[in-house]
C-alpha cells in the first residue's frame, strides 16, 4: 500500500485474506422454527427464521409444499436477517410434513424443519380459511342450497352480526367473484381465477 510516498518509501501493514463467506449468514447458518411444531389444518402457526440475508423479501414459506399465506403477505427479513410470520396450517394431509423457507436459496436448497399435521376436522372449513390465498381479491361467493332451493351468499368485510353463509363443502359448486386474475390455492389444489366471476367445484385434496 502506498499513500503519497516516494518510490522505495512504501509504508507496509499486514493484511489477512479470510476464507469464503456465505452471504446473508453473518451469525451462522440460516434456520427456522415453528410455534407450535404440530397443528391441524386451519389452526394457527408461527414460522420464524434467523440468519437469512438481511432486508430481503422472503420468497417461500410453505408446509407440505402448500403456502401458508398469500404471496403478498410474505415478510422482509430484518436488518439482522430474521423474520416471523403468523398464519394458518393449510389443508394438507395428516402426518409428518416439512416446512420450507426460501429467501435467496434456490428451490432445491430451501431451509426446512419438520412439522406434524394433526387430524383436526376440516369438514366445516370456512370460506375465509379456504380462500386465504386470495384474501383482498375475493368480493363475493355464491352457492345454491338445493335442499332448501335458495341461494346463499358470502361477502367478506360485513359486520359480524350480519348472518352470512361461510362454509366450504367438498364437491359443491361456488360462484366466486374476484377483482383481478389470480390463483386460489388450498393444499395441493389450485384454481386459476379470472377477473369478475368464476364457477369452481370445491375439493379438499
Amino acid at each position: 500500500m502506498r499513500v503519497d510516498q516516494q518510490t522505495g518509501e512504501e509504508v507496509a501493514a499486514p493484511f489477512t485474506v479470510l476464507g469464503s463467506f456465505n452471504p446473508g449468514t453473518p451469525a451462522g447458518v440460516p434456520y427456522i422454527t415453528t410455534e407450535p411444531d404440530y397443528a391441524a389444518p386451519g389452526e394457527a402457526v408461527t414460522v420464524k427464521g434467523s440468519n437469512f440475508t438481511p432486508l430481503t423479501q422472503v420468497q417461500e414459506i410453505s408446509i407440505g409444499n402448500a403456502p401458508i399465506g398469500p404471496p403478498w403477505e410474505l415478510p422482509i427479513t430484518s436488518a439482522t436477517g430474521s423474520f416471523s410470520i403468523a398464519s394458518n396450517v393449510p389443508g394438507i394431509m395428516e402426518g409428518g410434513q416439512v416446512v420450507r423457507v426460501r429467501v435467496t436459496q434456490p428451490p432445491e436448497s430451501a431451509i426446512t424443519a419438520p412439522f406434524t399435521v394433526n387430524g383436526g376436522s376440516i369438514e366445516h372449513l370456512t370460506i375465509k380459511e379456504g380462500f386465504e390465498t386470495i384474501k383482498g381479491l375475493c368480493t363475493t361467493v355464491w352457492s345454491f342450497d338445493a335442499q332448501n332451493q335458495e341461494w346463499q351468499v358470502y361477502q367478506p368485510g360485513l359486520p359480524p352480526w350480519v348472518p352470512v353463509y361461510d362454509e366450504l363443502i367438498p364437491g359443491k359448486g361456488y360462484w366466486v367473484k374476484v377483482t383481478e386474475d389470480c390463483t386460489l390455492t388450498y393444499g395441493p389444489s389450485t384454481w386459476d381465477l379470472k377477473a369478475v366471476w368464476n364457477l369452481i367445484g370445491w375439493r379438499r385434496h
